[in-house]
């Protein structure tokens, strides 16, 4: 395809969001964990339809290209992913390459499709539904790995606890992606607290997150243990 800005998104069952899976690594840390569709409707009309999408009326913050990726057994015809591409050279937004980007996708939707099924699975077990935010016993195992190689000097990470306001927990982990990288865990704490555990930073940069979570509506402090 000629391009470093593709990105692979799951999409739940609810349909409402799609969870980032693998991208470009020029992409990496530039990206948000999750988009919530309905933001983008010109793009969930084609993914409805079954059909490429293509910015050709160049909307603002869409991608140039979306592919759905189809189960073609049961439950069947439904989206279980999406590949997209973010950005395309002017020369790009030509037939022969929406062509070129359907038969690739068709190429490997079988690939993709099981491998939606697989982590849709092990999603379930791991995150609470239609989120990135891990559940009370995937973070306190994650808490407890990254504790004992911060001790190891392997590694350091600062934790944050958030002030949540009564909000959908989806709703929250939409704003909390915004302002930390795609490295960074949100997760559930022992007393149901939802905390940010930021890999490989020190106090400086986790008063920089909790100074743009402020900005997103969210209040955060620095904790020593969940």
């Amino acid at each position: 395809m000629s391009n470093e800005s593709i990105a692979i998104y799951s999409i739940g069952r609810d349909q409402a969001y799609a969870r980032l899976e693998s991208n470009s690594t020029l992409l990496r840390d530039k990206l948000k964990k999750s988009l919530q569709l309905s933001d983008y409707p010109e793009v969930l009309k084609c993914i409805e339809q079954g059909n490429i999408f293509k910015n050709s009326a160049l909307l603002p913050d869409y991608p140039a290209y979306v592919a759905p990726v189809i189960s073609n057994s049961y439950p069947f015809n439904v989206p279980v992913a999406i590949i997209v591409i973010w950005t395309v050279k002017f020369e790009q937004y030509s037939t022969y390459y929406q062509n070129l980007f359907k038969v690739i996708s068709g190429l490997i939707q079988a690939s993709i499709v099981r491998a939606a099924r697989f982590t849709d699975a092990n999603h379930e077990n791991t995150y609470l539904p239609a989120t990135r935010v891990l559940t009370k016993e995937s973070f306190s195992e994650v808490v407890k790995i990254r504790t004992e190689m911060k001790k190891n000097k392997q590694m350091d990470f600062q934790l944050i606890k958030l002030v949540t306001p009564l909000m959908d927990v989806r709703k929250l982990d939409m704003k909390v992606n915004e302002g930390i990288r795609a490295v960074d865990v949100v997760g559930v704490g022992p007393n149901n607290d939802y905390y940010i555990l930021l890999s490989q930073a020190d106090i400086t940069a986790a008063n920089e997150v909790i100074s743009r979570l402020k900005n997103l509506g969210l209040i955060g402090s620095i904790v020593d243990g969940v």
